[in-house]
């Protein structure tokens, strides 16, 4: 009962993630959802090592399953302009440890 419902938590913020990358990849959209996606990921990396934020942790890696399974689909230079130029790569070595 419980794995099912972990389940159930994992293929919903999948599909969260899913949606949100492909509205910040979208062309056609009004709105530009990279600055949102920014600060997602900078709310992701600054929560993830607090216990009151247990899901940081895995919404960061299902984004990196993602990103890389998108990578697959699209060129790189698609998924560096989406992800890394919005997200400087500072911020990144500032949680490694």
């Amino acid at each position: 009962m419980i794995k099912d419902k972990y389940e159930t938590a994992v293929r919903t913020a999948a599909n969260f993630l899913n949606v949100f990358l492909n509205k910040c990849g979208s062309k056609s959209e009004e709105i530009d959802y990279r600055p949102l996606f920014e600060n997602f990921v900078q709310d992701l990396l600054t929560t993830v090592n607090k216990p009151e934020w247990p899901a940081a942790e895995l919404l960061l890696s299902l984004l990196g399953k993602l990103l890389v399974s998108c990578c697959r689909f699209v060129t790189f230079s698609m998924v560096f302009d989406t992800v890394c130029l919005y997200v400087p790569p500072v911020r990144f070595r500032k949680f490694r440890g």
